[in-house]
């Protein structure tokens, strides 16, 4: 065997099978429509995957060295070439398709993973607010000291303080 035959066997199993079984079985870590997704796409890249090695092998039984005899001046000679057949390149091919559809997997679950992490680190905050316990009249209280603060600095006008603290007394 050849280096060339190496890699085909490289390209068409050593590669994509790994990577296949890591992201078929990834993908039943996600949920719903994210989990069918991606397991079709694992399915797919196994079967590529399969289909890919069966033609290497098929490939690389019938490729060969064959031998040319033509005669110069009744002297018998030789040419030796070597003949790749075709079942070859097409492993080639769908082993690669299985190592882009395997990765294309393993990005479609790490995408999932991800939007759930961030969906649970919103619904559960890692600091919970303060319940005030404090009665609601010493809140309106500091609430109109806020105010006043406000209109001293300038932000309010006072109109806005006024018609903030009628909101406040009416709240109470």
């Amino acid at each position: 065997m050849d280096v060339i035959s190496f890699v085909f066997l490289f390209v068409t199993l050593c590669v994509p099978l790994p990577l296949s079984i890591i992201s078929f079985v990834n993908s039943f870590k996600t949920r719903r429509i994210g989990k069918i997704f991606s397991i079709l796409i694992s399915a797919l890249a196994l079967s590529l995957t399969i289909a890919a090695f069966i033609n290497a092998v098929l490939g690389l039984s019938l490729s060969g060295y064959y031998y040319q005899y033509y005669t110069v001046n009744n002297k018998t000679n030789y040419y030796v070439y070597f003949y790749r057949h075709p079942c070859s390149w097409v492993a080639l091919g769908l082993g690669c398709g299985a190592i882009v559809c395997a990765f294309a997997a393993m990005i479609v679950v790490f995408v999932i993973k991800n939007r759930q992490n961030s969906r649970v680190s919103t619904n559960h905050p890692s600091s919970p607010q303060r319940v005030s316990n404090a009665p609601r009249n010493m809140n309106y209280i500091e609430e109109i000291k806020q105010l006043k603060e406000l209109l001293d600095c300038g932000a309010l006008t006072q109109e806005e303080f006024d018609m903030k603290k009628k909101e406040v007394l009416e709240s109470r």
